[in-house]
């Protein structure tokens, strides 16, 4: 549910019984499942041997699926995320070790490729951690949500879509 705190940001808020330790595990699976399927670039697994890549054509799917900046491309992307589906149309999915910081000056910006910023430019409002990454950084709970501030009026889910699981 994505709820307003004190100060008027919209916030993902998890129920209580949501966060246990079956379900992290599975939307760790299912983001480590989004993220080797609709990757922008995706490492070809042929009789040659890893290390060989291609672009992925741009498609409905591949759309929501963007690189993580440190204020703008030109500081050049740490990581990527995926737009998934929630209430408030804003929020992504990615690795808590690339959103366990306070979220400052990242943004996320989706379809990104060669220098291109097709759906625009995101800012990071946000993260929501499970409590054992933040405690302990324990590599199973290796997953971050985070809210991403509108653009233009819109949120993000209005522009590129999201990822949905049944």
């Amino acid at each position: 549910m994505v709820v307003e705190d004190a100060h008027g940001v919209r916030v993902l808020q998890l129920p209580t019984p949501w966060a246990t330790p079956a379900r992290w595990a599975l939307a760790v699976l299912a983001w480590l499942v989004v993220m080797s399927v609709g990757s922008a670039t995706a490492v070809a697994l042929d009789p040659v041997g890893l290390g060989r890549s291609w672009t992925v054509s741009e498609t409905s799917a591949t759309v929501r699926i963007g690189a993580l900046f440190n204020g703008s491309p030109s500081n050049g992307h740490f990581c990527t995320a995926s737009v998934v589906d929630s209430p408030g149309g804003d929020v992504i999915i990615s690795a808590a070790h690339c959103l366990s910081t306070t979220p400052g000056n990242t943004v996320f910006i989706p379809a990104y490729h060669n220098g291109q910023e097709p759906y625009g430019v995101w800012p990071v409002l946000h993260t929501i951690e499970d409590p054992n990454w933040t405690a302990n950084t324990d590599p199973d709970y290796d997953v971050a949500f985070a809210v991403v501030g509108p653009l233009h009026g819109k949120e993000i889910q209005q522009v590129v879509a999201a990822t949905r699981w049944p």
